[in-house]
């Protein structure tokens, strides 16, 4: 079926879907390095704990937030937000809710000996925020880049 014969709500979730695909697609590939580490972590008997206490958590949960804002400004900017209030709230939170404590506990990951388990438990949380963050603002801002958002 042609897209200008599919009815609005058809066209919406398509471009709905394709943006979740393509933004997890991109999730997949900073996750592989991590899955490499984890692999190659069980190969050589570490621990699960020495794992997920690698620093690299945190590393990839500020990328995860730094790219969920670029994607999200960058659809806003491209076709001018009319509600640029929710633009730039949306652009604080990733900042002051994500990135930078994500930074901030990596700074104490990598200068702690043997990280506490609120340290590495904050840490992982921080990942699983970012990729959420990550998929939820990246699609919107893939989304809005198609004109079909924001």
């Amino acid at each position: 079926m042609d897209p200008e014969e599919m009815p609005v709500d058809a066209v919406a979730r398509k471009a709905t879907i394709d943006a979740l695909s393509g933004t997890v697609a991109e999730l997949l590939f900073v996750v592989l390095p991590l899955i490499v580490l984890s692999v190659v972590g069980v190969l050589r008997n570490r621990m699960v704990w020495e794992i997920v206490s690698n620093p690299e958590w945190s590393f990839a949960a500020a990328i995860l937030f730094g790219q969920a804002a670029v994607r999200f400004v960058s659809g806003a900017a491209r076709h001018g937000a009319e509600n640029w209030q929710r633009v730039v709230l949306a652009i604080s939170l990733i900042l002051v809710v994500g990135l930078v404590p994500s930074l901030v506990v990596m700074t104490l990951v990598l200068l702690s000996a043997a990280p506490a388990v609120a340290l590495v438990s904050s840490q992982m949380g921080f990942f699983t925020a970012g990729a959420v963050a990550f998929v939820a603002f990246g699609s919107a801002g893939h989304l809005a880049l198609e004109g079909k958002g924001l």
